[in-house]
């Protein structure tokens, strides 16, 4: 599991590091293919993910795991497919550390770059604290069966495709860091 989740985090990661190689940096381009890319994962595991599990499941113990490893594969090879783009050479060969250092210096003078890394860190950590005690919580304390938990998961995936789907409209209504700030807002009522 703890292999599974760090694969899942380089491979977000990098898909989302991705887009403005692929795309360009426009960024009415980047905001779409983001909300895009968040909902298709959203929706992904949040709504065909479980049933397909589910499903998977009934025919037998090793076919979900089988259904998973193609699955790997199958990515591996979509990614393979992508178009390779040149990397810059750098002229000077700094150490790991003096670019983190650097990094880390452009990112904290950019008041945009840090609430984009500061908000998803944020947020990733306080749902999954409540993600990891949701079953036990909702079972325990609210009496809530299994139907019902579904239905919960797949109320919590519906909110995450609208947002997906509306997070375009508002960073241009509302301007990128205000729209963060808001979503963080709102996202920290719903978990309470």
């Amino acid at each position: 599991a703890f292999l599974l989740g760090l694969g899942g985090l380089f491979f977000d990661t990098a898909a989302t590091a991705y887009l403005p190689d692929l795309l360009g940096r426009h960024p009415a381009h980047l905001e779409r293919a983001n909300s895009r890319l968040r909902g298709a994962q959203t929706a992904m595991s949040g709504f065909a993910g479980p049933p397909a599990g589910s499903v998977l499941l009934a025919l037998g113990r090793a076919v979900p795991l089988l259904a998973d490893a193609v699955s790997f594969l199958l990515s591996a090879l979509l990614v393979r497919s992508l178009p390779a783009m040149p990397r810059p050479v750098p002229e000077v060969r700094e150490s790991l550390l003096r670019q983190a250092r650097a990094g880390a210096s452009y990112v904290f003078r950019d008041r945009l770059l840090l609430g984009l890394a500061l908000r998803p860190a944020v947020g990733n950590i306080a749902f999954l604290a409540v993600e990891t005690v949701l079953a036990l919580f909702a079972h325990d304390r609210l009496g809530i069966d299994t139907y019902g938990f579904g239905l919960l998961l797949t109320a919590e995936a519906t909110g995450g495709l609208l947002g997906a789907g509306i997070a375009s409209y508002l960073g241009r209504r509302l301007g990128t860091g205000t729209a963060l700030t808001c979503t963080a807002a709102v996202e920290g009522l719903a978990i309470l």
